[in-house]
């Protein structure tokens, strides 16, 4: 969907009300009463309180692989992985709300329910994450890194730095470790 001012005021209220009270903080009537839309403009574009968060969700995560995919360039691979995962959590400590979109919202039954809203929303991200994989194929390719499904890229790559930015784990000393691991998931 594309960025309007409606949406944006939306989407600003709700990571605001993530930010302050978590999910269970975010509903219509307060998106209504932060933002200024009006309760029907909210179920128009985003039919209901969950696809709020799902159109968070995929902001968020939008945002952060923008940030991962300047990690991907030429280098060895090693040096690669090193970056984005350096990144990935100063991203994190940059942007907690946003962070918090990730990590504390549930991805519960709604919105992995398979409704076109749902489906949109994996399309979208899939979109968002092609540069990482594009770049995984590549390496793979060139024997730098591991013969990996697609999917595995969330699994290996992403998931170790999300478990170290839900417990808090941002130090340097932390980075050193996330990264030697998603560094031994892949290593060719």
């Amino acid at each position: 969907m594309a960025p309007t001012p409606t949406r944006d005021a939306v989407l600003d209220a709700a990571l605001q009300l993530l930010a302050e009270d978590g999910p269970g903080g975010v509903t219509i009537a307060r998106i209504t009463g932060l933002s200024g839309v009006s309760n029907g403009s909210i179920y128009h574009h985003f039919g209901s309180r969950e696809g709020v968060l799902l159109a968070l969700l995929v902001d968020c995560f939008a945002d952060l692989v923008a940030t991962l995919a300047q990690a991907l360039d030429d280098r060895p691979a090693r040096e690669c992985i090193r970056d984005l995962v350096a990144r990935h959590l100063a991203w994190v400590r940059e942007h907690p709300g946003k962070a918090a979109v990730l990590y504390r919202v549930p991805l519960d039954a709604t919105v992995l329910s398979g409704t076109a809203d749902s489906q949109r929303a994996v399309h979208t991200k899939d979109l968002a994450a092609a540069p990482l994989v594009r770049w995984m194929r590549a390496r793979q390719t060139a024997g730098e890194l591991r013969s990996v499904p697609d999917w595995a890229l969330d699994p290996i790559v992403l998931a170790p730095v999300h478990e170290a930015a839900r417990r808090g784990l941002l130090s340097a000393e932390a980075e050193e470790q996330v990264a030697a691991m998603v560094w031994a998931g892949l290593e060719a």
